[in-house]
């Protein structure tokens, strides 16, 4: 990779890139419609285990699918989606936030939805 200051060199007010310091130019940066590798990303590491550890410590969060449901009392139950649970996330394509009423927890029909 070459290195940021010999890229503006080329660059100079007066100066004429060739094609191929103009072709390096461009592979240095991210098009917006990459997609940029996460091992790519630098620090991100230590950031996602921080996630990692702040999940297993909130037992009272369950990640189910495309759902995060938040236990309320009385229910305890943390592996399963409990009638009067509050839920956020996606269900049918629509965000909601909302009670379960029980039934069918990917149908919009079992929730109470919150406006």
């Amino acid at each position: 990779m070459i290195d940021i200051s010999t890229l503006k060199n080329w660059f100079k007010k007066g100066l004429k890139p060739t094609q191929e310091q103009f072709w390096e130019w461009m592979d240095s940066y991210w098009h917006k419609k990459e997609k940029i590798p996460i091992e790519k990303i630098e620090g991100i590491d230590p950031i996602l285990q921080t996630i990692n550890t702040l999940n297993e410590r909130n037992h009272l969060i369950i990640k189910t699918r495309e759902l995060q449901i938040f236990k309320v009392a009385p229910n305890s139950n943390n592996n399963i989606l409990e009638i009067g649970d509050f839920v956020q996330g996606f269900v049918e394509e629509q965000f909601i936030n909302a009670t379960y009423n029980g039934g069918d927890s990917t149908k919009l029909t079992s929730y109470g939805i919150y406006n």
